[in-house]
């Protein structure tokens, strides 16, 4: 993973959910959690169940990643976009 991640594209995408086995649309700037089914490395492990807002994409025709900020610690970080799904606030 590059220290400086070059956003290509900030138009939003339709991504299949395993978790809820729908589409959805991913846009820039909304709130989503990184949900891995079976986190098996350690960084998959790390970033299980974080809240991310995404920044944008790293391609714009198939995105191959989503580069997202952690809102835990505010550091920027590249993710794969079927393992963000959407973030409800529940108070």
């Amino acid at each position: 993973m590059t220290y400086r991640m070059k956003i290509v594209s900030e138009e939003s995408v339709k991504i299949f959910s395993h978790k809820l086995n729908e589409h959805f649309e991913i846009k820039v700037g909304n709130k989503y959690q990184c949900y891995y089914e079976k986190p098996s490395n350690k960084k998959e492990q790390k970033e299980h169940n974080k809240i991310v807002e995404v920044l944008g994409f790293t391609c714009d025709f198939s995105p191959d990643g989503a580069i997202v900020r952690y809102k835990d610690t505010m550091r920027r970080g590249m993710v794969n976009p079927t393992c963000l799904i959407p973030y409800k606030f529940e108070e």
